[in-house]
């Protein structure tokens, strides 16, 4: 038997549920998938709660963590693993919950880069639905894998439900038991199609638009203004609007912003660390669906998608 799984894929952000376990169950049942993994920011209990409560579909709970050396995918994990520790540090504590370490978009900013060919990882997300349309990232994933013959992923690391499943992996098992082991011995075959380019992306990308919201195909707001982020056709030299450090990325905000990874990691860290009487700006509400809930449009589309 085959499992059809999405891999990588964020119910919630920065405060805000974007997938809810109603729309995770339709999206499921629309895309002809087996189940998901859910690997948000910072925090689990979304994902365990998700898992509770969805027992017609296999949901594994994971975590997207921050590390010094870029993003890593623990799945399978029990309890959230601290963020912005040594990368090698990160996948022992993922593998001594029993869980296994994938390589997310290593050559997108925030990602591992090059350390993909070092790092003790189980497996690369060689095809990232997100950035399908720029093939270089992807293609650099998919050769590291290979010249390290590593087992490869496709997922569409949305915060969509209307996306869920548009890239997936079908994985040779027969039940959830058997996800793990099968990934890791590349039991596997990728299933890719890019995620489609709403007219916001455009405008922010090509069209260089200012003031642009976060939009729900990838949430993640600029750290400095809140505006959605920006990737820019080509790389160019930007200085670190908090250091002034000086780097060529294609990765900046819709107003300009433009932060190195050592500024983003601190920036991160403080919205971490509330106040003692306050809640962390960043920390996932607690996994009652009601928390802030984003408003999805009937085609599962966030606010702002296409607008």
């Amino acid at each position: 038997m085959a499992l059809r799984l999405d891999l990588h894929v964020h119910s919630q952000s920065h405060g805000r549920t974007y997938i809810t376990a109603e729309n995770l169950r339709s999206a499921l049942q629309r895309g002809k998938l087996h189940g998901v993994a859910i690997t948000n920011f910072f925090d689990m209990s979304h994902a365990l709660w998700l898992k509770k409560n969805i027992t017609d579909f296999i949901i594994l709970a994971g975590q997207e963590i921050w590390t010094k050396g870029g993003h890593i995918i623990g799945l399978g994990t029990r309890k959230v693993i601290e963020d912005f520790h040594d990368t090698e540090e990160t996948i022992k504590e993922i593998h001594a919950q029993g869980g296994i370490a994938i390589a997310p978009h290593p050559y997108l900013f925030l990602g591992i880069g090059d350390k993909v060919y070092s790092a003790p990882v189980d497996a690369v997300e060689s095809y990232n639905g997100i950035i399908g349309p720029y093939i270089i990232p992807n293609l650099r994933a998919k050769y590291a894998a290979k010249k390290r013959k590593l087992p490869q992923t496709a997922s569409t690391d949305t915060m969509d439900s209307g996306y869920i499943g548009h890239s997936f992996t079908e994985v040779a098992a027969d039940n959830e038991a058997q996800i793990l082991p099968a990934i890791c011995s590349g039991r596997m075959r990728l299933h890719k199609r890019s995620l489609p380019l709403p007219l916001s992306f455009i405008m922010k990308n090509l069209l260089y638009f200012k003031n642009i919201a976060p939009y729900s195909l990838h949430a993640m707001p600029c750290l400095i203004c809140g505006s959605s982020m920006a990737v820019r056709p080509l790389k160019k030299k930007l200085a670190c609007s908090a250091c002034g450090m000086e780097q060529r990325s294609r990765i900046l905000c819709s107003n300009g912003h433009y932060l190195c990874k050592p500024c983003i990691m601190e920036k991160t860290k403080k919205l971490l660390t509330p106040a003692p009487t306050e809640r962390s700006k960043l920390r996932t509400p607690a996994p009652a669906e009601s928390s802030k809930l984003h408003t999805l449009a009937p085609t599962g589309r966030g606010q702002g998608e296409g607008e």
